[in-house]
């Protein structure tokens, strides 16, 4: 008989930008997919179980509009269920046989991982980023297993705003009066220690016709140089960075220093204090208590926890509160 699953807690608060809901006939019943549960909510603080589409369809529409809600559907229920809450406004997007192994295959066919993904990159939102943590740390795994081993040269074509454009550019005096140019990126990357991961992604894309290279959040580049060929096509030529590069490494090294312990890997108590630092105040205070709500028995993070908690009441001038 397969334990049983830890349930939520009742009144337990919604620390995530989005509902993560899980409907299977068999989820509280499988050895395979308490544990799985378990693994779940080591990452996510807000997870609701239903064996029945009825009960999950009504939890659903029962959720304000500008909820969101991620659904994991497995089994035949997903066939029963996803014609009756396809166009639900609380819906953001529907799992179904999901891998790790499989995260490009994935994020490069036109589903909502791409597109929702490509969104949260562009607005940069931090809860939307945390919420995809698992998502990217798959790509990131998958590109260290099929890193590209011999030097590429890529290109990237595109339409870039004018001041974008201006705050890459050399200040040559030269001007441009559109809003829109046209650019093409040339990015030279080599195989060196300190570079995030870059690959070729033929041989598990969606559309292994096509020939991608993918680099990896967080990979450093560093301007070549930019001109206007005689097509009045912007040419910016880039090349890939490594940690270790003797301008860049003094910065990096800083900067780890600052958020994180040494030696240690960034948790949700160095993300509060990154938002702290960008005074992101709301941001910091969530992720800074949830901190606590998930910590057990490492009393010097606790303690660090506080000490963060009490430099952030300081910061919004709640200086009582600061002092307890």
């Amino acid at each position: 008989m397969a334990a049983a699953p830890t349930p939520q807690r009742p009144g337990s608060k919604n620390l995530e930008t989005f509902y993560l809901l899980w409907l299977d006939a068999s989820v509280n019943k499988t050895e395979e997919n308490v544990e799985a549960q378990q693994y779940l909510r080591t990452s996510i603080n807000y997870l609701e179980t239903f064996e029945n589409d009825k009960q999950s369809e009504c939890y659903i529409q029962s959720l304000s509009s500008d909820d969101r809600v991620v659904l994991i559907v497995s089994g035949q229920l997903g066939q029963i269920i996803v014609p009756h809450i396809h166009s639900l406004r609380q819906l953001s997007s529907i799992y179904q046989d999901y891998s790790p192994n499989h995260a490009l295959w994935w994020y490069t066919r036109d589903s909502f991982a791409y597109r929702l993904l490509n969104k949260v990159l562009r607005v940069q939102n931090i809860d939307l980023l945390f919420l995809f943590r698992f998502f990217i740390r798959d790509l990131q795994q998958q590109f260290k297993d099929n890193q590209c081993t011999s030097r590429v040269c890529l290109y990237r074509r595109q339409l870039m705003p004018n001041d974008e454009l201006q705050v890459s550019k050399d200040s040559t005096g030269s001007s441009t009066s559109n809003n829109i140019e046209r650019v093409l990126f040339e990015i030279t990357a080599d195989l060196v220690a300190g570079v995030k991961s870059f690959a070729n992604t033929r041989s598990f894309s969606y559309f292994p016709e096509e020939e991608e290279a993918f680099f990896m959040l967080g990979s450093i580049f560093r301007v070549i140089n930019i001109q206007q060929d005689n097509e009045q096509v912007w040419l910016i030529q880039l090349k890939l960075c490594s940690e270790n590069d003797n301008d860049l490494k003094s910065v990096i090294d800083e900067m780890k220093k600052d958020y994180t312990e040494s030696g240690s890997e960034t948790n949700l108590l160095s993300l509060g204090n990154i938002l702290l630092s960008m005074n992101e105040y709301d941001s910091a205070e969530k992720y800074l208590f949830r901190f606590l709500d998930e910590q057990t028995n490492d009393h010097l993070d606790i303690a660090r926890c506080y000490y963060l908690l009490g430099n952030l009441d300081t910061n919004t001038y709640h200086l009582d509160s600061s002092l307890t």
